[in-house]
């Protein structure tokens, strides 16, 4: 199960998204302003994938006009971030 986390988490803009939603909770107009460089449909797929592997999770939603508005933040204690910045410096 842990490795099948790290395999998820182990992609150059899933791990831009968990690092930057330490900050958060944040929502997917909130990660697409803070990541310009991901296109919005990337962002909703990437999310969906570490939501199904549980690293992330929804901490808030909101109903703005009927649309639900849902923030995100990564579960703590399945991968630590000091680990994941240890790889990236091998």
């Amino acid at each position: 199960m842990i490795l099948h986390k790290f395999d998820v988490i182990n992609h150059p803009v899933r791990m831009r998204i968990f690092q930057t939603l330490y900050g958060g909770p944040y929502s997917i107009n909130q990660l697409s302003r803070l990541l310009p460089d991901v296109p919005r449909p990337s962002l909703y797929r990437h999310i969906h994938k570490m939501l199904d592997a549980g690293i992330i999770r929804v901490a808030a939603t909101r109903h703005i006009n009927g649309i639900e508005e849902r923030f995100f933040t990564p579960v703590f204690g399945q991968i630590k971030l000091a680990e994941i910045r240890d790889e990236e410096g091998k």
